[in-house]
This record gives structure tokens, sequence and C-alpha cells, in this order.
């Protein structure tokens, strides 16, 4: 095989590929799509985690608030009204009587 079969076998070979290598639009498509595809997962796994926090954070709380028994209430105490007592007062003098009417000098 001379050196011209050769280059005429492998310029055959690169005309047969070339219309199918990416063009610079091509890879332009792909950087996009994996751009957006990236961002998508982003989200899916910031969301994630924030909803495994909450979930873990929640659960501490209600294992923590169930782990120290609640002390049975102590009841409290009746409440006592005490009323006063009317203070006493000291009695009240009668109040002078008028004389009757013949004492006083009218005539009836």
């Amino acid at each position: 095989m001379d050196s011209n079969e050769r280059l005429a076998k492998l310029e055959s070979r690169i005309d047969t590929a070339l219309p199918t290598l990416a063009t610079k639009a091509d890879i332009a498509d792909v950087k996009a799509g994996v751009s957006a595809a990236t961002a998508d997962v982003v989200k899916w796994v910031a969301g994630s985690a924030i909803g495994i926090v909450v979930m873990l954070v929640s659960i501490f709380a209600f294992m923590l608030n169930r782990a120290v028994p609640v002390p049975a209430p102590t009841p409290q105490s009746p409440i006592n009204i005490y009323t006063q007592q009317p203070i006493a007062q000291p009695p009240t003098p009668p109040a002078p009587q008028s004389p009757p009417d013949s004492k006083r000098g009218l005539k009836p």
C-alpha cells in the first residue's frame, strides 16, 4: 500500500465522519441543557435537604418533650374568702322625747 492510497482512504473516512461531528451550535445547545438540568437538580437537592432538616428537628423536639416525664400538677389549695364582721357601733342614745301636749301648756 502506498502512501497515496492510505491518504485517500483516510480522507474518505474523514469525509464520512465529518458531517456527524458536533458543531458549535450543537455544543452550545448541550451546554444550555446541562445548565438547566444542573439548576433543577440543585433546587431538588436544596429543597430535600431543607425538608429533611425540618423533619429531624421536629422528631428531636417530640422525643425531647416525651423523654422527661411531666410531673402531675399539684392541686391548688381552695380559695378561702373571709367575710368581714360588721364593726360594732356604740349604741345611740334614745332621742329626747318631747313632753306630752298637756305638760307644754297646750290645750287639747
